[in-house]
This record gives structure tokens, C-alpha cells and sequence, in this order.
């Protein structure tokens, strides 16, 4: 799926993920839409044969706040019955003016990856890494959008659907949808086309969809927080541009970094103005250095722009855990790529080179993890 990509600032932020296999291990990305919000959205590693159903059980077992319901052993194999308490429906709805005329609705949980619709089960779907997943509550007859930008002033939004009745797939258009362009409002036509007028947006544009039945159960999934496109800040020569918020999740992580982009052939200066927050080279990386805030400058001939850095820290995904004797604990950092785990006292509680805690014997031990140079600690009481 296309990421929010601007020509002011590419988005680049590389984030720490789960680990539920041994060895040989990639990542896929994992999001999970709920009727009216994101319940998850964040990669998970992999190893040999793993499937889809797999990594929803990783994000299960890891997160405290997804709660997923999978039935095993169905007469179509396992399948997921709730993610939340969205639990899978039948409903139906009378005509008022012919009663015995019914209309059904079946509401559940499906799942697509790189954006198709799965025809198979999540326990069925084998991954090879890399791949974009995402489990979506919906009315069964719901589309999965991709949208294309190419065309200036346009958006064509189609959704590669399959027909269980036909047993094939093709190419649909994702017609009569809410699309929003920033703040603004747009419905996509038969065709599944968005015509909106460019001089009303500038730089950065963030796309959101949304389209339901008559009970209020999504027919279209959502794209992600960060879906959308660039309208070539700098395109037009302006005396100085309005600073911008550039960020992800309101932030910049310690390492992570952003790469500015120019739609100029003139040559770029930059700066920052607190090289102890925020750093930028030469050719325009932004590198966040420690907690703060900073101002990165770009300057390319009379057109000045200015970006507003907040740097923060890596975070675990609980600072203290109460485990049971002999349980285990998959601690998470997010925001880091060079993680180290260690405990006080291994013999309360041990701690291995992925986050996995195992509580030992009754106690307290702190266990610490050194996350982009970034001192983290989650205290671990075992009962």
C-alpha cells in the first residue's frame, strides 16, 4: 500500500516488531480495522511457514489491548469469530412497504494482503515475508481500496475483488464513497473517481475513506493514518512557505530519520536549529539525535521552508508486569532498532535477546533494555 509520500519529506522511520519464531525470520506488516477505528497497526516477525492466522495470534498473545477470538475447528477450518468483542453477525433488515421482502447482512472479519482479498483462511494463507496484511470488520460485500494518484486532480480508487459465485477475481471500481482530501469532503463517482481542484491543497495531502450499508457496517476498508500523496511544495516559487508539521505519530524516534526530497533543480541549503535534537546532512536526512524539538530549514533559491521536528524517545509497550510462576511475557519496544535486553535479578525473572520474559520464582526484578542508546526499564513482579 502506498505511504503518505511528499516531496517536502519521506517517511522513513524504521520501528522495532514483534518475534514469535526462530530462525531465519522477515517481517510483515500487520493492520487491524475495527467498525469505527484502528485496533493495531505495527510489523511482526515471521519464520518458515508461518500464516496469516499465525501472526494475528503474535499480535494477540503480545498486545493487551487485541483480544481475538479465532474458532479452530469449524467446518471451514479455523476462522476468526471476534477481534475486540466485533463479533461476526447475521442480520437483517424488512422492506416497510413489503415486509416479507428481507434483506441480509453478513458482518465478520475478513483479510486481505497487498491489498487483495483473501479467497482462502487465515490458517491456510502461507507468508513469505514482506507482505502488507490487513483483517478489516465489515459487511461482507466490503472493498479493499487502492487508490491511484498519478493524474493530477484525480484520484481513481478500484479494489481487486473476488466473486464467490464466479470463483474469479477482477478489477472493480469503489464507487459512491466519502473520500477526504485533508478536510475536505468528496464522494468517488461510478467509476470509482475522485476529481478535486489542485490549487487547493499544498504539499503534504492525507487520504481517508470511508462507506457503509444501511446499518452502519463498513463496505469499503479504511486506508492507513498515513495514506495519501504530494503536491510538490515547492512547485510554485514563493517568498517562504508556511512551516509544516512533518511526523509520524506526532514523532520523530531517536535513529529514525526522514529524507526531504526537493521538486526543485536548484541546489538546497539546510539546517537545523538544535543539531543536539535534530541533525540534517547535506542531501536533506533528518536524523532525530535525542528527545526535543527542533527546526529543520530548507532553502533552495527565493523558496524558504520550515519543518518542525519532535524527537522522542523509544517506548515499551508496558513499563511493569505482574506474571505467574513458570508464565512468559513478550515485552515490545517500539521506536528502536538496536535493542538489548537485560534483568537484576535472572533468578526472579530471565529475559532473552527478543523481549521474552520468564517468570522464574517469586519476587521483583527490573528488567532493562537499552533501545537506540535510550535507557528503558519494566519492573516484573512474579507471584
Amino acid at each position: 500500500m502506498k505511504k503518505l509520500i511528499s516531496s517536502a519529506l519521506i517517511i522513513a522511520l524504521i520501528i522495532s516488531c514483534f518475534t514469535f519464531a526462530a530462525s531465519a525470520q522477515s517481517k510483515v506488516s500487520i493492520r487491524i480495522e475495527g467498525k469505527e477505528s484502528t485496533f493495531y497497526s505495527g510489523e511482526v516477525a515471521i519464520g518458515e511457514n508461518a500464516t496469516v492466522l499465525d501472526v494475528l495470534k503474535a499480535v494477540d498473545n503480545a498486545e493487551e489491548n487485541v483480544d481475538v477470538t479465532v474458532i479452530e475447528d469449524s467446518q471451514y477450518g479455523a476462522y476468526i469469530s471476534a477481534i475486540n468483542g466485533e463479533a461476526q453477525e447475521t442480520l437483517s433488515v424488512n422492506d416497510p412497504e413489503n415486509p416479507s421482502n428481507t434483506t441480509y447482512y453478513y458482518v465478520g472479519w475478513m483479510f486481505a494482503v497487498d491489498n487483495i482479498s483473501s479467497s482462502v483462511g487465515a490458517s491456510a494463507y502461507e507468508l513469505k515475508g514482506g507482505e502488507d496484511i490487513v483483517f478489516y470488520y465489515c459487511d461482507m460485500n466490503t472493498q479493499v481500496p487502492v487508490a491511484d494518484f498519478s493524474e493530477e486532480g484525480k484520484i481513481k480508487l478500484t479494489s481487486f475483488d473476488y466473486d464467490w459465485m464466479s470463483d474469479a477475481s477482477a478489477w472493480q471500481p469503489v464507487a459512491g464513497a466519502k473520500v477526504y482530501l485533508n478536510d475536505k469532503e468528496y464522494t468517488s463517482d461510478s467509476e470509482g473517481v475522485v476529481t478535486y481542484e489542485p490549487a487547493d491543497f499544498k504539499c503534504l495531502v492525507k487520504v481517508q475513506i470511508e462507506r457503509s450499508d444501511e446499518l452502519g457496517y463498513p463496505t469499503v476498508c479504511r486506508f492507513e493514518d498515513n495514506y495519501g500523496f504530494d503536491m510538490h511544495c515547492f512547485r510554485e516559487t514563493q517568498p517562504e512557505q508556511k512551516p509544516v508539521t512533518l511526523n509520524y505519530k506526532e514523532s520523530l524516534y531517536v535513529k529514525g530519520f526522514y529524507d526531504i526530497d526537493m521538486s526543485t533543480d536548484e541546489s538546497v541549503s539546510y539546517s537545523s536549529s538544535n543539531i543536539k535534537v535534530a541533525k540534517v546532512s547535506s542531501s536533506g536526512r533528518i536524523t532525530g539525535v535525542k528527545k526535543g524539538t527542533a527546526t529543520i530549514t530548507a532553502k533552495a533559491g527565493n523558496v524558504t521552508a520550515k519543518y518542525k521536528i519532535t524527537v522522542n524517545n523509544p517506548y515499551l509497550s508496558v513499563n511493569s508486569k505482574v506474571l505467574k510462576k513458570g508464565k512468559s511475557f513478550k515485552l515490545m519496544v517500539f521506536g528502536a532498532i538496536d535493542v538489548k535486553f537485560s534483568s537484576n535479578k535472572k533468578s526472579v525473572a530471565t529475559v532473552n535477546s527478543s523481549g521474552k520474559i520468564t517468570a522464574k520464582k517469586k519476587g521483583a526484578a527490573v528488567i532493562t533494555v537499552k533501545a537506540n542508546g535510550v535507557t528503558l526499564k519494566c519492573k516484573v513482579t512474579v507471584k
